[in-house]
């Protein structure tokens, strides 16, 4: 009895995907969906009400409802219909309502006698959702849509998009961790960018680094975009003073999307001249039974030095998460000279487990001089696999 519309993109109180577009100077936002009846529908028109006119929902409702409802002939709908080979016309009304008229596609044949028409448009964020001189591009949008088919009948339903209060995701490239140990003997870059799930471009001019030891602001070296990352340089002599001296400074990076979003992640730098410990995997298969050997690959930032204590104390790995609660030893096998360490674990009888962890240790993250592993306090490795 009458027409049915489903909007398939951005969906109904979502965050809408953006594409930007001219220099970051607009937000494409693209409307999509289809119309479907038994015989054909003629106008779809999209009203938006903005928060400077009215805040309350229901009120806005019935705002726009009254606009659609004078849309009662083809005349009417033709004055705001789009022409020749557009798609979509837009029409501000005496600054209190902005209408979508949008073109639907021919007709196509759906299931069960039905007829589906397609539609899609563009809305710009930035640009379009100004109103009495308010840019409502970080509001919430309240739209009230209206379908209507050949013979008059129509639809009416209300559709929102939600604002984007969402925060820009740090995507750190240096340090690679939170918490990290780096070398001394060269300069080290900070280097960070940052991205939107949903496409919303940062403003880049809002990038910042700081750095932080023992709570006092530590001064940095120029800050810069060098190509598609924020930069900053801390050179080996600053490097060495906080080796000499123990010291841990924290640097953080912050980035602000063009709506004015802000996030911020904080980085740990540990400083030694000794190989850090990075990552370990393994190429254990799902499911073992007894004998069959777990090898693991602790890989390290620098070469692995030999010295005596390998064959009088060589590293080891200690293994958790088994079932009786106890802990495990896998044993070093070889590697020294190499940045990564293998070492092998025999499953034994009543070995059972859900997933192995490698024990966390309270020390410096790198391989000591009496040859032992040594895993920063706070370093979450896992190896998945059942025994």
């Amino acid at each position: 009895t009458s027409p049915i519309l489903y909007i398939a993109s951005p969906s109904n109180n979502a965050v809408p995907t953006v594409e930007m577009k001219s220099n970051n100077s607009q937000a494409i936002v693209t409307v999509e969906g289809q119309t479907i009846d038994t015989s054909g529908c003629k106008y779809l028109e999209f009203v938006w009400v903005p928060d400077t006119v009215e805040k309350d929902n229901a009120k806005k409702s019935l705002m726009a409802k009254e606009f659609l409802n004078s849309l009662g002939t083809d005349s009417a709908h033709n004055d705001y219909a789009p022409s020749g080979k557009d798609n979509v016309k837009v029409t501000v009304l005496s600054n209190k309502l902005k209408v979508w008229s949008v073109k639907l596609a021919e007709e196509e044949n759906a299931e069960n006698g039905y007829k589906q028409q397609d539609f899609k448009f563009t809305m710009d964020l930035l640009n379009d959702f100004i109103c009495n001189g308010n840019n409502e591009k970080n509001n919430n949008k309240f739209f009230v849509v209206k379908v209507t088919r050949k013979d008059g009948k129509n639809s009416v339903q209300e559709y929102k998009l939600s604002a984007d209060t969402t925060k820009p995701i740090i995507k750190s490239i240096s340090p690679e961790n939170t918490t990290q140990i780096i070398g001394s003997t060269q300069n080290f870059k900070l280097q960070f960018y940052a991205e939107k799930a949903n496409g919303l471009a940062i403003d880049t001019s809002k990038y910042t680094i700081t750095g932080k030891l023992d709570g006092a602001e530590i001064p940095l070296s120029t800050c810069e975009m060098e190509g598609n990352y924020f930069t900053t340089t801390i050179s080996a002599d600053t490097l060495n003073v906080y080796e000499t001296s123990g010291k841990r400074p924290i640097y953080t990076f912050t980035a602000e999307d063009i709506f004015g979003n802000v996030n911020s992640t904080s980085y740990t730098i540990i400083i030694s001249s000794l190989p850090a410990f990075k990552s370990i995997t393994s190429s254990s298969p799902d499911s073992c039974k007894k004998g069959d050997v777990i090898t693991f690959n602790a890989n390290f930032s620098d070469t692995i030095n030999n010295n005596a204590s390998f064959d009088t104390n060589p590293p080891k790995l200690i293994l958790q998460g088994f079932s009786d609660n106890k802990d495990r030893v896998a044993k070093y096998v070889s590697g020294v000279g190499s940045p990564t360490l293998v070492f092998e674990y025999t499953t034994q009888e009543g070995d059972s487990s859900n997933g192995i962890t490698i024990k966390e240790t309270d020390g410096k993250g790198y391989i000591d001089t009496n040859g032992n592993t040594a895993l920063e306090d706070g370093v979450d490795v896992h190896i998945y696999t059942n025994v």
